[in-house]
């Protein structure tokens, strides 16, 4: 599987629920997700990180939302 599906869906976990939950638990929702739906046991927390770092060098327009990329 292409890893713009699993941005797609990090992309959709984040802007939904950062705002309202911590880093520990967007981390927990977001490798649920990844191995539930993309089925990448094991995997998951090297896909988040991956995919972080690459939205970290394009998020410049919301604060908010590049402190909380930093925390996870």
């Amino acid at each position: 599987m292409a890893f713009e599906n699993y941005a797609s869906t990090l992309d959709a976990l984040f802007n939904s629920n950062y705002q309202q939950a911590g880093p520990a638990a967007l981390k927990r929702i977001m490798k649920k997700h990844l191995d539930r739906q993309h089925d990448i046991v094991g995997g998951a927390d090297y896909v988040i990180e991956q995919w972080r770092e690459n939205r970290l060098r394009y998020e410049k327009d919301e604060p908010t939302a590049v402190k909380a990329l930093e925390m996870l």
